[in-house]
């Protein structure tokens, strides 16, 4: 059975927290962090994903498209990254930069920001590794 998808007003969250936007869009489709800024991307109306959707910067909404399409809500949205990192299997590494910490987990990649989780997603299983932005040495390729 096809539902349309939920679309909400979003623009009034300027303003707001991670928690508050967790709460009316629910899990973001994607996260970004550029210099001090979290970039969270959301679908619109019509079903693309705007990678700048919402602006995160110092823990407050800066910057909220008008209207989004509502993902489903997650028990981690918003919480304190030590009341649910244990969910996400064992810490195997962190990555920390300005706007926040990305933690690689045995089972996810959870990108905090404030001392509260973003965003989280399950790590590519054709992979089997993770190499994290900046830690990639000049000349390691796939094959070693």
């Amino acid at each position: 059975m096809d539902t349309e998808p939920i679309v909400l007003a979003a623009a009034d969250l300027r303003g707001g927290d991670v928690v508050a936007l967790h709460g009316r869009l629910g899990a973001p489709d994607s996260c970004t962090f550029r210099g001090h800024e979290v970039h969270l991307g959301y679908r619109t109306p019509d079903g693309a994903i705007l990678p700048s959707a919402v602006v995160l910067l110092d823990g407050v909404i800066v910057q909220a498209a008008g209207r989004l399409r509502r993902n489903r809500r997650t028990v981690w949205g918003g919480r304190l990254v030590h009341e649910a990192l244990a969910r996400f299997g064992r810490l195997l590494g962190l990555y920390s930069l300005p706007a926040g910490v990305e933690l690689v987990c045995e089972a996810s990649r959870v990108f905090v920001h404030e001392e509260r989780i973003v965003h989280a997603e399950q790590h590519p299983t054709s992979l089997g590794i993770w190499v994290l932005p900046g830690s990639r040495e000049a000349g390691l390729t796939a094959a070693g």
